[in-house]
């Protein structure tokens, strides 16, 4: 899997790993923030399984084609990023994002008016149960 926007502490790659025993890319647009993943990953002894990518969206696909590719809720500008993504991965390719349908976040959540590229279909939603407020989506690219 691949997360864009995976932070200085890539705790969904974490998790994904420790609990399903998949491998994982982040990819973090920041250097201190790559850098400092990559130090957390080193000390918990999980550099061979989270490879860190200092980056964006546009360095995708990548040679290793991915079983899924999660765009982190604070990965912005995300109508850019989904535009990219649209045009550049291959049909088939999944993907999933999170929105904040309700509480105040909803708020301040750029991405909740946008619509997706034609070429994505939602398969599942996930919606929140308290306390957590954001809506996992997941999408599927087509022809």
């Amino acid at each position: 899997m691949v997360i864009i926007g995976s932070g200085p502490l890539p705790i969904s790659l974490i998790m994904m790993c420790h609990q399903y025993g998949v491998r994982g890319i982040g990819i973090e647009q920041e250097t201190e923030r790559a850098e400092l993943s990559r130090k957390v990953l080193e000390k918990l002894g999980l550099s061979d399984q989270i490879r860190i990518i200092t980056g964006n969206h546009s360095i995708l696909p990548l040679k290793d084609a991915a079983e899924l590719i999660m765009v982190a809720a604070q990965a912005e500008p995300k109508q850019e990023i989904f535009d990219y993504l649209a045009e550049a991965l291959p049909t088939s390719t999944k993907l999933s994002y999170r929105i904040y349908e309700k509480g105040l976040r909803r708020l301040l959540d750029t991405f909740f008016h946008y619509d997706l590229p034609e070429s994505f279909e939602e398969y599942l939603r996930i919606r929140p149960e308290p306390p957590v407020n954001n809506t996992v989506v997941f999408v599927i690219k087509k022809t």
